[in-house]
Order: C-alpha cells, then structure tokens, then sequence
C-alpha cells in the first residue's frame, strides 16, 4: 500500500472480537496461514532481503525479525524437548549450575519483582 503512494497506521485498539480459533486444530490451521503469508510477502517482490524494493528500513528490520520468529520457534521447541532427555539418558548438561546457585539466584529474581 505505501509503495502505491498510501499511508498506513496503526491502530491501538481492538478492532475484532471473538474471532479467536476456539479448537487446537482451528489453531494450528490460523498459525499456519500467517507463517504462509509471511514467507510469500518474503519471497515476492516486496521481500527484506530484496534491494531497491523502496521498502523503509524499520519495515525490512520488522519483516526480518517476524522471520526469524517464525524460523525459530520450531527449532527452540524442540531444543526445549531434547535437553531434558539428553540430561536424563546421557548426564549432558545445558546449564552447569549448583542448586543452592539455582535456588537463590531465583530468589533473587522472584524478590526484584515484588513490589
């Protein structure tokens, strides 16, 4: 739209309501269709990556971030799965910290953010 000459805003308000997926499979199905829609406006014409599109900075900045959300979510969620059982079946640990370490260090987080 900005590159036909238009000028977008947003909006900070809500502008739909009670149009959230209801099940898991409606879900995963609207999460799927942002990701797809996502990796077509990366690879069109108006993509990040792509030089001399007129895109404004901040717009390639966002574009590449969303990316990169989308890219790795997948592969943290399954580093989140495989580290426990690597810890389990093999005694590889991700994070080498003693309990009394662990216990007041999240003591110390909890404590800062009381009021």
């Amino acid at each position: 739209m900005q590159r036909s000459g238009y000028r977008t805003i947003s909006l900070n308000e809500k502008l739909s309501i009670r149009l959230a997926p209801e099940w898991l499979a409606e879900y995963a199905t609207q999460r799927s269709r942002w990701c797809l829609g996502l990796m077509q406006i990366v690879r069109g014409p108006l993509g990040p990556f792509r030089r001399g599109n007129g895109l404004p900075w901040l717009h390639r900045v966002s574009l590449v971030k969303t990316v990169l959300y989308w890219a790795m979510s997948f592969p943290f969620r399954l580093l989140c799965l495989l580290v426990p059982i690597c810890y389990w079946w093999l005694d590889i640990r991700a994070v080498k910290v003693e309990l009394t370490d662990a216990v007041w260090y999240s003591f110390l987080t909890l404590s800062a953010k009381l009021p």
